[in-house]
């Protein structure tokens, strides 16, 4: 009978010894598996490197072609950079565009590059708009006499509004010539075929000029002052004040100032 005592004590002893193990042992987990470690984050596939996400490159943000770069992009590519103005076609250039290459640059259109010369004629305050066309000559046109212009022509009825402020013409002056014909050649236009044929006489010494242009011909042409030689045509409409206009700024963005910024 004390034998039997002898082993269920002995028993009952290694029972508790077995229990407090179990109960003191650090890496016990409810959801034991085969994998289970120490690991804060328990996973049935627990590897070295395990993370919610894991992979060997990983970071809050992996994509297979994920840097360490401060600007991460969904829209990666070889040329990507820190630059915060990402582009497939991105270089240094501080003008982004996506169709830039790297020989872009602000310039004025080319057909804009050739010179030009403007030539500056004399002008006068006239009273009214009238008053100059009067000058001129223009009231014998029934035009001027009916409907603009009618009190400065005739003396009766009364002048459109428009027309009766103050302007600034061209002043002319007239001078007299045998012909039209001679006036053609004085002006060097019988090197043209137009004017070869209408006046033969004059500009070749052979044939006849015709007739209504070898009547004796008064020329009248604005008073030039100087000319004005310009490196292209963009400086010109840019001392014309012209940069204002749209058309302007696309041909000449340089010298008008409209790059982009």
């Amino acid at each position: 009978m004390w034998g039997m005592w002898k082993v269920a004590i002995l028993l009952a002893i290694l029972l508790s010894i077995l229990l407090s193990y179990y109960s003191a042992s650090p890496s016990y987990s409810p959801y034991y598996s085969p994998y289970y470690s120490p690991s804060p984050y328990y996973s049935p596939y627990y590897s070295p490197y395990y993370s919610p996400y894991y992979s060997p490159s990983y970071s809050p943000y992996y994509s297979p072609y994920y840097s360490t770069a401060p600007y991460y992009s969904p829209y990666y590519s070889p040329y990507y950079s820190q630059s915060p103005y990402y582009s497939p076609y991105y270089s240094p250039s501080p003008y982004y565009s996506p169709y830039y290459s790297p020989s872009s640059s602000c310039s004025d259109s080319s057909s804009m590059n050739r010179k030009m010369t403007q030539s500056v004629y004399k002008k006068k305050l006239y009273p009214s708009q009238c008053a100059y066309y009067k000058v001129m000559g223009y009231c014998k046109y029934s035009w001027y006499q009916k409907t603009s212009c009618k009190k400065t022509c005739t003396g009766s009825g009364s002048n459109k509004a428009s027309y009766s402020k103050p302007y600034n013409g061209t002043v002319y002056s007239t001078t007299k010539y045998t012909s039209r014909c001679a006036w053609y050649k004085i002006k060097g236009w019988c090197k043209r075929s137009w004017y070869k044929s209408s006046c033969a006489k004059t500009c070749t010494g052979k044939g006849t000029d015709k007739r209504s242009y070898a009547k004796p011909y008064e020329a009248r042409e604005p008073i030039l002052l100087r000319t004005v030689t310009y490196k292209t045509h963009c400086d010109f409409y840019k001392a014309k004040g012209s940069c204002k206009y749209s058309w302007a700024k696309k041909s000449c963005a340089k010298t008008c100032g409209a790059c982009a910024k």
